[in-house]
């Protein structure tokens, strides 16, 4: 995939990364497989929390900020031009949200429920038109929050344009205090994402280099790790619960920088691998939850004693999980590629 204005080996680095997030996305929602049948072990516990709370938390704000980068680096502010980014991403990200909530809003009314995400007595609570849109709460399928956030980005984009081009530190800065001391009632936008976003526009408009932090990654990955060590710390012993939160986004911060910057050194861009998973990593991500919620599911006498066996489990959840949506894209792909390229955006 070759984006304008950035070089080949960076456009298959920013590809291969992708993919890589989205895997990093199943991992953190695999553990609801084993705390519907389990109560984690300590050890086990910990592991999940370092893991999936903090390690692979840097993965959709690093999705964000690619996505401002990649937008702004073409896209200089004003109308001239909006109305062609709306109308793509209308097609490549809000339309395969409609499609994917709307399936299984479908599902639930007929059906009755999907272990794990909500069945008719949710879906008469909050309703069909909240739940479809994600308003006033996360969409049926809540990882889906993902692509109405960045959708409602991308509309706003002249405004964002507007806070990189004239205040672009003071912009991240108000993003950032409000992501860490906000909650608007009834909106349920994600202000962390919009700081990613604003931030990686801030690197495009003033073409930084990306990998200008490459000689400090030694310090990042240190610094990550005390910061992993200080959240999980507070997390797991409830300790206080006003820092929480702030603790655990500061942690974000530098596993966004941590993760792009050692990027670089692993030579995404040449695995081939990763290359091939990119074009079909997008149904994974559309699919995994209701994957996840079903094989947990259908496989409690998978779940061993101990901290060892509570572990595997969640790794073969998510493997299953990742494998059998990779296995229905590429079904689905081939008998109905029409319907394929709807649910996917012609991706």
């Amino acid at each position: 995939m070759q984006h304008n204005l950035i070089d080949a080996a960076t456009s298959r680095r920013i590809s291969a990364l992708r993919a890589l997030l989205m895997l990093a996305v199943v991992g953190i929602h695999a553990p609801k497989g084993l705390l519907a049948h389990v109560v984690p072990t300590p050890e086990a516990g910990a592991v999940l929390n370092v893991v999936g709370r903090h390690l692979f938390q840097a993965a959709v704000p690093l999705y964000f900020a690619i996505s401002g980068y990649l937008l702004f680096l073409r896209y200089p502010g004003g109308l001239d031009g909006y109305k062609g980014l709306v109308a793509k991403r209308l097609r490549t990200l809000f339309l395969p949200y409609l499609l994917v909530n709307g399936l299984w809003i479908a599902y639930v009314a007929l059906f009755g429920a999907i272990p794990g995400i909500g069945g008719t007595s949710y879906l008469k609570a909050r309703g069909v038109l909240p739940l479809l849109l994600g308003v006033d709460g996360w969409p049926l399928v809540y990882p889906l929050w993902f692509l109405r956030d960045l959708f409602a980005f991308f509309l706003a984009a002249p405004l964002f344009a507007v806070l990189i081009r004239r205040l672009p530190w003071a912009g991240l800065f108000l993003l950032w205090a409000a992501w860490n001391t906000l909650e608007i009632p009834r909106v349920s936008l994600d202000l962390g994402g919009a700081f990613f976003f604003c931030l990686g526009g801030v690197l495009a408009a003033r073409r930084m280099n990306l990998d200008g932090l490459g000689r400090y990654l030694p310090l990042l990955w240190g610094l990550w790790a005390l910061c992993i060590a200080a959240s999980a710390t507070l997390q797991l012993q409830g300790l206080w619960p006003g820092w929480q939160f702030p603790a655990w986004r500061a942690s974000v911060l530098v596993g966004v920088a941590t993760v792009w910057t050692a990027s670089r050194g692993w030579r995404l861009g040449e695995r081939a691998w990763l290359l091939r998973l990119s074009g079909s990593i997008f149904f994974v991500y559309l699919f995994h939850e209701p994957a996840l919620s079903w094989l947990a599911d259908l496989t409690p006498w998978l779940v061993l004693p101990g901290t060892a066996g509570q572990l595997a489990y969640v790794v073969l959840l998510a493997a299953s999980a990742t494998g059998l949506c990779l296995g229905l894209g590429a079904a689905l792909r081939r008998l109905a590629p029409r319907v394929y390229g709807l649910f996917t955006g012609g991706r």
